[in-house]
């Protein structure tokens, strides 16, 4: 049985391997640009682990897996360790990460005899001095170096696999470090539905929320790392060795030197960076504190507070309450719901202030923190002067400070972007914008950084690319290694969800990189004057390729007025802010990439719509449908039931458009009807006429707005059918009588004559 890991010391058997190999592969070219054998892909290498930074009398420790997914054994193998010339520009690293290292300064064959089976994997750790290639030995000055490792067979004959990795060389630390303003955000697709059920958006099988909370999650993970290397740090207490002096006796004897210990204090500085949690994440975690619904395959639970999960919630809101209150750390406003900014400009601009006025209530309400909107984290950096212009309209101190991507700025395709304090250098410095609001300084996102981030969110090789990570940032600051003030910004994909190992990874290396200085974004733009860019601010970012049809945007403008309506009704406040929110969750740019995940965002807004609507039905109005009135007038009595859980504010309003109908009172002045309970109250109807007469019963919000219950009662009218009656029998009475008159009268003629 072999181990399952060696270091990098070669037998005795193979030196005179070494001697030869070694001399071969420095006349030869390049180990991936050299005559071999075609490499196997059954046989592969994996970089698995090495320091950020090196000293030349460092040990390499780098750690190395070999891979042997083939049919057969392979009996030992050979390691190549090449050295390349620095590389002293982005575009030279940038070679190097494609195999295009540069030729071959210094290098070193180790061999290994031990045998890899079919489906097995070995590690190796190199542990050999970095002083053991000469090139690298003579290093004086900070610098990246490609590193080419090589895998063989045991002749060199057969290349199995390559990969180049990059060792960042300080002899010293360096005078003038290269300060970066990291943003950290936390974010997710949301786990709560609309009806306030925890479930799965994704179709994983999972909460997306209990797993970035559970065993090996990365929310718990990250924010644990954000505690131990973030922020205000406690000093280290270490034990030093101290020697006392010599004393003399009392015949002139002098005592032996005695050794004793003392322990001292160590300041450390913590990480200085910008944290921006997404307000919708940090609702949802204090849901799940409290205990919760989940809803799995059909199958609801009620999750108690006491199990794991809510615990977890728990700690997790502690952790982040005092993160944001540490010195170093500072706090960004994310809109509410991780919206596209621009595509809420286009649509739906008067969406934006509630994103921002719901976010800042969560923040206050679940994490203590009272944030203005000075500084506002644009998701994606997507941000361009409409936006800007819209978001400043209420607000003129929104955004007065944010971040931009680089596509925010103009530039001619033919000229390089421009830099600062130089013009070939990377683009290092604050800038300024100004729209009729005012300016807003902010910071650029560094392209190249970004670029590193995404390898690191792609399935691949996690420790290359970090290591990659780091040294693109030890390249900006050998551009112009002597500048000061230099200052470069990078923002953390919002869904790259790294292991907890990564994310220490990540935060230790940045640490600990001597050649960086961490500041917070206020901090970046405290280094000097910002350089304006007003004339290549971009007026309007275009569409993301991904952004939904217009009827999207209009379905959420139709529920949130719909909601707004509903509020009239007086609701509890709680159902009315749900509600609200569910709106907002459907606009977030987190279900824009599958049109699964757009028809999630649907749902928000369809089921805010029936829990209103659920609520509205509740409230009716009764009474009689037919009314016949046997006089001029009569009375209608009618009743208004609540059988909703809460006291509803309604008016009531009686019509009919018949003229001959008079109604008293047309509006029943705005009534609160209690809950389970009723108003019962009458309607005079006066008939001006004999006929039928439709009436119809609105109860309505107070204002008018909503429609919440209708009855149609009909009135017959006979009072008018007698009167019609007797004054037809006191015509035809009239006539009789007129015509006996004249009878009379002919015969008294008659007579008299």
């Amino acid at each position: 049985m072999l181990p399952s890991s060696v270091t990098s010391r070669p037998g005795p058997l193979a030196t005179c391997l070494i001697l030869v190999a070694g001399l071969l592969l420095t006349l030869a070219p390049p180990p991936q640009a050299a005559a071999q054998a075609p490499a196997s892909e059954e046989v592969y290498l994996r970089l698995i682990g090495q320091p950020v930074s090196h000293t030349p009398a460092d040990p390499l420790a780098i750690r190395l897996r070999i891979v042997n997914q083939g049919a057969t054994p392979l009996q030992g193998f050979l390691l190549s360790l090449a050295a390349h010339p620095e590389a002293s520009t982005r575009s030279g690293l940038h070679e190097s990460f494609v195999g295009n290292a540069g030729g071959v300064l210094s290098a070193r064959p180790i061999s290994f005899d031990q045998t890899i089976d079919p489906g097995e994997s070995f590690t190796v750790e190199l542990d050999d001095p970095v002083s053991s290639l000469p090139t690298l030995a003579a290093v004086a000055e900070g610098g990246v170096y490609p590193f080419t490792i090589s895998l063989f067979d045991t002749s060199g004959a057969v290349q199995h696999d390559t990969l180049t990795t990059s060792l960042i060389l300080y002899p010293e630390p360096p005078e003038v470090p290269l300060n970066l303003a990291l943003v950290v955000p936390l974010n997710d697709v949301f786990s709560r539905g609309a009806d306030g059920v925890f479930g799965d958006p994704l179709g994983t099988g999972e909460v997306p929320l209990e797993a970035a909370l559970g065993n090996g999650g990365w929310l718990g993970g990250l924010v644990r790392a954000l505690e131990a290397e973030a922020g205000e740090l406690p000093d280290l207490e270490r034990r030093v060795k101290v020697t006392r002096r010599d004393k003399v006796g009392r015949r002139g004897q002098r005592k032996k030197r005695r050794q004793a210990f003392k322990t001292i204090s160590v300041p450390q500085r913590g990480l200085h960076l910008g944290l921006a949690p997404t307000p919708r994440l940090i609702e949802e975690l204090a849901d799940l504190a409290g205990g919760y619904r989940r809803e799995l395959d059909g199958d609801e639970q009620q999750i108690e507070e006491d199990a794991d999960v809510p615990a977890a919630a728990r700690q997790v809101l502690r952790q982040l309450g005092r993160l944001v209150g540490e010195e170093g750390i500072q706090p960004l406003l994310v809109p509410y719901s991780f919206p596209d900014l621009p595509a809420l400009s286009r649509h739906l601009p008067e969406r934006i202030e509630p994103e921002l006025d719901q976010a800042t209530e969560v923040l206050a309400d679940e994490l203590g923190l009272e944030l203005d909107r000075d500084w506002l984290f644009a998701p994606a950096g997507r941000i361009g002067s409409q936006t800007l212009e819209d978001l400043r309209f209420a607000d003129p101190d929104t955004a007065r400070h944010t971040f931009f991507q680089a596509d925010s700025f103009q530039n001619d395709e033919g000229v390089p972007p421009e830099g600062c304090p130089q013009s070939f250098a990377s683009f290092t410095c604050t800038v300024s914008v100004r729209t009729s609001q005012g300016p807003t300084d902010g910071l650029v996102t560094d392209t190249g950084l970004q670029d590193r981030f995404a390898a690191l969110v792609q399935e691949g090789q996690d420790a290359l690319d970090l290591q990659r990570f780091f040294a693109e940032t030890a390249v900006i600051r050998q551009e112009l290694p002597s500048i000061e003030g230099r200052v470069v910004h990078a923002t953390m994909p919002s869904l790259w969800h790294p292991g907890p190992r990564m994310s220490k990874l990540l935060l230790q290396g940045l640490r600990a990189a001597p050649w960086l200085r961490t500041v917070t974004p206020a901090e970046a733009l405290a280094l000097g004057e910002p350089v304006s860019r007003s004339d290549a601010f971009i007026q309007t970012l275009p569409p993301l390729e991904f952004e939904p049809i217009s009827v999207v945007f209009e379905d959420i403008e139709d529920t949130a007025a719909f909601i707004d309506d509903f509020r009239r009704l007086q609701p509890p406040e709680p159902l009315v802010r749900r509600l609200r929110r569910n709106t907002l969750a459907a606009q977030s740019r987190l279900w824009w990439p599958a049109l699964s995940l757009v028809d999630v965002a649907v749902s928000y807004l369809d089921g805010s719509r029936e829990a209103a609507e659920e609520e509205i039905s509740k409230v009716t109005i009764g009474g009689p449908t037919q009314i016949s009135l046997t006089s001029r007038s009569g009375d209608i009595p009618l009743v208004v039931s609540n059988e909703a859980g809460f006291p509803a504010s309604v008016r009531i309003s009686i019509s009919s458009p018949q003229p001959d109908l008079i109604l008293e009172p047309e509006v029943v002045t705005p009534q609160q009807v209690p809950a389970a309970d009723t108003y019962q109250f009458t309607v005079q109807a006066t008939a001006r006429s004999s006929g039928i007469f439709p009436i119809e019963v609105i109860v309505e919000t107070p204002d008018g707005s909503l429609e919440v219950a209708t009855k149609q009662i009909t009135i017959r009218s006979t009072e008018f059918n007698r009167v019609a009656l007797g004054i037809t029998l006191g015509a035809l009475a009239f006539l009789v009588l007129f015509y006996l008159f004249r009878v009379v009268r002919r015969r008294t003629a008659r007579t008299n004559a």
